[in-house]
């Protein structure tokens, strides 16, 4: 494994060895809607959490996703609202950013790869069943540019909001 610079257009997208039940899950257990995060946001908690990749064999310069599904997702939505609205934004983030890639893995290596990405992300970053209280806690013990980065702080309404 290493830490590599990639431009968003190298990224192919999800494993094609991954099955359809860990696509399927990799979006199912997450409040997190690209509304709650500023493009600055996204962009810090994709440093602190990258994307893992792996090298496609037909491309030395293509990858596709084996793990930090749930951020590639959010990235996704975030290039494709950016050319949406690109004569709106003058700063263009997330070109390039930070992903993790490991060298030649087996499928089965993938699979569990990605399942650990799921099973443990939920329970790593879970608040539990009183989220909005939780939320409140974090929001208050926070510096106001911290807050700014993630809109879903802005009202007690927003952090109630547990999207469909």
């Amino acid at each position: 494994m290493r830490l590599k610079q990639l431009s968003f257009e190298q990224l192919a997208g999800l494993h094609p060895k991954l099955d359809v039940n860990i696509k399927v899950t990799s979006q199912l257990i997450y409040t997190a809607k690209y509304e709650d995060f500023s493009p600055a946001g996204l962009e810090r908690m994709l440093l602190l959490y990258p994307i893992h990749v792996i090298r496609q064999r037909n491309d030395d310069n293509v990858y596709d996703v084996v793990a930090g599904l749930r951020q590639y997702e959010l990235l996704c939505v975030f290039h494709a609202l950016q050319n949406v609205e690109n004569s709106q934004h003058s700063t263009k983030f997330l070109q390039t950013i930070q992903v993790i890639e490991h060298d030649k893995l087996a499928a089965r290596q993938i699979h569990e790869l990605a399942s650990c990405d799921i099973a443990g992300s939920a329970l790593l970053f879970s608040l539990g069943t009183k989220v909005v209280a939780q939320l409140e806690i974090i929001k208050n013990s926070l510096e106001p540019k911290i807050v700014e980065q993630f809109p879903k702080f802005n009202s007690g309404r927003r952090m109630a909001d547990r999207g469909s």
